[in-house]
């Protein structure tokens, strides 16, 4: 069995990352216990197993003050206060612990930025490049999708057919001022106003329409696909953090085996990097992953209040284009032609 006197006393100075660590400053971080008097991180290693001892889980509560600096998981603990726990082993830490006070001062090297590319077998980086494409959202969307088109398309020949009403009408109107038939006059009156009406009817609709067309091709366009992309985000993270989950206790099962047949790996005797680098990177990842989760939440209440406005979008759109057919009541009026033919006969 591996004993203290075997352990070296410096980290910098051992090891395949030695090099590496040697650059990393040691930095101070001040630490206030929780409410329940429980210290907001969990510690791993110590002696006579691994010489240093490390963070292996930090409590998520973003009320809990950890510092100006935040601690992660794999981070080098050296020294609570003033006194040095390299060498020294879990149990002794923990004592050490229990006779600081609430806010304690802890002394620890961060592991390098970059990952070293020999742990990279298992440590998924997230990309954020978005190449997916995005899938068919069933039925509902498609559904909407062509109910736009038809709208669009409803409305750009509405909008046509105000402008030849409305010229129509001024060109009635015009006529009837040269128009010697009182009655004839009267009618063609009448008839020009008819249309002119349909054109202020139809300019009054047509924003109304349009803002809501807007707002449907808004939620097809951008509100889904950026849902849609954000729970792809979302169950990637959640699928790299259940893998680093299991290789953390993976690695934590190969220790312990370890451990009872005296066989501790000379990684574990240096310093534990690998596991340490996992333990920081499920930590960052917990943290996407709480963080995708609650934009992804937040986005689907969304969508889901608006498909409640949709639901409705067809009956609000006839009810808005309701008015036309009012103002349009040329079909039933009586023929021009005819009136200007019994007039003329009367002469």
């Amino acid at each position: 069995m591996a004993t203290q006197e075997e352990l070296p006393s410096d980290l910098s100075l051992h090891g395949k990352f030695a090099q590496l660590m040697a650059q990393q400053a040691p930095v101070t971080i001040t630490v206030a216990a929780t409410q329940d008097g429980n210290w907001p991180f969990r510690l791993g290693g110590g002696a006579p197993f691994c010489p240093c001892i490390y963070i292996t889980a930090v409590q998520q509560d973003p009320d809990a003050d950890r510092g100006d600096m935040m601690l992660e998981a794999g981070d080098e603990v050296i020294m609570v206060n003033d006194q040095i726990l390299i060498g020294k082993s879990l149990a002794e830490v923990h004592d050490i612990l229990h006779t600081q006070p609430e806010a304690t001062r802890l002394t620890v090297r961060k592991l390098p930025d970059e990952t070293p590319s020999g742990v990279e077998f298992f440590l998924r980086r997230t990309t954020e490049a978005f190449n997916a494409k995005m899938e068919q959202f069933g039925a509902t969307r498609k559904t909407y999708e062509a109910l736009e088109g038809h709208v669009s398309l409803y409305l750009r020949r509405l909008e046509a057919l105000a402008h030849v009403q409305q010229e129509y009408g001024q060109l009635l109107e015009n006529a009837s001022t040269t128009e010697t038939n009182r009655a004839l006059h009267s009618r063609m009156t009448g008839v020009a106003k008819s249309h002119k009406s349909y054109y202020f009817s139809v300019a009054e609709i047509l924003p109304k329409a349009k803002f809501v067309r807007e707002q449907l091709h808004t939620y097809l366009t951008i509100a889904i696909p950026d849902a849609k992309q954000t729970q792809d985000r979302y169950m990637q993270a959640r699928n790299q953090y259940l893998a680093l989950c299991i290789r953390v206790a993976e690695m934590a099962a190969e220790q312990a085996r370890d451990r009872e047949q005296d066989q501790v790996d000379n990684d574990v005797k240096t310093g534990n990097y690998y596991f340490r680098f996992t333990l920081r990177e499920a930590g960052r990842l917990a943290a996407r992953h709480a963080q995708l989760r609650q934009d992804l939440t937040e986005k689907l209440q969304m969508l889901e209040a608006k498909s409640g406005i949709w639901k409705t979008f067809e009956f609000s759109f006839f009810a808005l284009s309701a008015p036309l057919s009012d103002a349009h009541s040329l079909n039933n009026s009586p023929n021009l032609a005819q009136h200007r033919i019994a007039s003329s006969s009367s002469h």
